[in-house]
């Protein structure tokens, strides 16, 4: 099988060329329409839809301010004043310092979880502290630590540092006793960060949204690395591809793997609707989020249809809605992937609304 990418290096943005994954450009219809499909394709539909076009030709206000250095922070002073949890002990942040040597950072072997807090409640935090276990397994290592240990580490920082809505960063490595790639005689180490938290895309959170553009850089297989680990070394990808994304005045990327199947977005799973049912890819290509469990269960709860297989881009050209799912996005509605435009519609807001609930952050 070809090559998805033609060339080692990633396509610029304000190239004028057509890069091999780069800019999604339609092709004809009778291609898009090629492979089986769990839905009917209607290509020329949405390319024929006047309001559509329109509506993806004309650019909404942005809303990809990512986490700046001020919403991390807040200031100077905040940062001066931040704890980390580290090996068992509350440290200042300025304390919690690693060696130039540490395994993990030549190899790529840290893991690590996003957790978010709603009003000084820590939202499923068994389950995320459960997969950083599990992801260092994966990766060849135990961590010294209990899921009861570690939450009660991360409700510890919480209070310490006196934050009500926040995200929680647990972060486990191998140490630097050994060099050796095998890192068999490390020692595994364990940090904790909090820090307040805003809208992860910037914008209103009255009813946020973002749009995307194809990723220049796809998924790797299952077979190739562990992808149910959340480990530090699959994210250079992502990071890549968000690059892209901002460069292209996009807010993030619909990433595509090696058989060209949509599996996700850099860091969030992708939900699309047509005729109010749902339909997400297997997670054999991406990470079985904690987030997308969770709205697979609130649509089962409020009898939408949902439908887990694989997904093309001719999908998404024909959805009616597209959303994300996400610790740190929730369910964030797509309105966008390149020229093709969504509104944001009855299912994915039932679902966050339903979400919203299970957090917290509306009452029931």
């Amino acid at each position: 099988m070809k090559s998805p990418r033609l060339a080692g290096t990633a396509p610029s943005a304000g190239s004028s060329s057509t890069p091999a994954i780069g800019c999604w450009r339609m092709p004809a219809a009778s291609s898009w329409c090629r492979r089986r499909s769990p839905m009917p394709c209607s290509s020329a539909r949405s390319r024929s839809n006047p309001s559509k076009a329109a509506s993806a030709n004309a650019r909404p206000r942005e809303r990809t301010s990512m986490t700046s250095s001020k919403n991390l922070a807040g200031s100077e002073r905040a940062a001066a004043e931040a704890l980390i949890w580290l090996d068992g002990r509350v440290v200042a942040a300025a304390e919690a310092t690693v060696p130039v040597l540490t395994h993990s950072l030549h190899y790529g072997s840290a893991v690590f979880e996003g957790i978010r807090v709603y009003d000084g409640r820590i939202f499923e935090n068994e389950a995320h502290m459960q997969r950083l276990l599990q992801s260092a397994r994966l990766l060849g290592y135990e961590l010294p630590y209990t899921v009861g240990d570690l939450c009660g580490a991360a409700e510890r920082l919480l209070a310490e540092m006196g934050l009500r809505d926040a995200y929680i960063r647990p972060l486990a490595w191998r140490g630097s006793e050994d060099i050796d790639i095998t890192g068999a005689n490390t020692q595994p180490r364990v940090m904790i960060a909090a820090w307040a938290w805003p809208n992860y895309y910037g914008g209103s959170d009255a009813e946020p949204s973002v749009r995307l553009t194809r990723a220049p850089w796809v998924r790797p297989a299952p077979d190739m690395i562990p992808l149910q680990s959340k480990a530090s070394g699959h994210y250079v990808a992502a990071t890549l591809n968000r690059q892209y994304a901002k460069q292209k005045g996009f807010s993030d990327c619909i990433v595509l793997d090696a058989q060209g199947r949509v599996v996700e977005a850099t860091v969030a799973n992708i939900f699309l609707v047509k005729r109010g049912r749902l339909v997400t890819p297997k997670p054999d290509g991406c990470l079985d989020g904690i987030t997308r469990q969770r709205v697979l269960a609130l649509a089962r709860e409020a009898g939408i249809e949902a439908e887990v297989t694989d997904i093309y881009l001719d999908d998404v050209a024909n959805a009616d809605e597209v959303f994300l799912t996400g610790t740190a996005v929730e369910v964030m509605p797509v309105v966008q992937v390149d020229e093709h435009a969504f509104a944001i519609g009855p299912v994915t807001r039932t679902l966050r609304a339903a979400y919203d609930v299970l957090t917290g952050k509306r009452p029931a």
